[in-house]
């Protein structure tokens, strides 16, 4: 009978790789590529890392260190900040602020 039917367990949905950037800088991005090939910076967690070290929502990431966002996707990079968020290191986040790049640098 239908009693007898097991249903799945709903399985947690995975996080997808642009929230673990978000998570380890505490930004949220676009997941579309802006013109310039960087991600908008659609909002900073107050009291996260990227707060901290000075980014600003409508920033648009364009850099990680010496990898330009233009030619990687943001799941390599992620993959990269994860990295890196374990080894405790630096990166330098470049950021278009008003058509200017500033190198961000924010420790992990």
């Amino acid at each position: 009978g239908l009693e007898d039917l097991v249903f799945p367990k709903p399985q947690p949905p995975q996080m997808t790789l642009a929230q673990a950037v978000g998570q380890y800088l505490g930004i949220v991005t676009s997941i579309e590529k802006t013109p310039e090939g960087g991600f908008t910076i659609l909002d900073v967690v107050p009291g996260g890392l990227s707060d901290f070290a000075g980014v600003k929502t409508g920033d648009i990431l364009t850099k990680i260190d010496t990898y330009s966002l233009k030619e990687h996707d943001i799941d390599r990079v992620a993959a990269y900040i994860a990295l890196r968020y374990r080894q405790k290191q630096v990166i330098k986040a470049t950021v278009l602020r008003d058509g200017k790049p500033h190198v961000i640098q924010i420790q992990l």
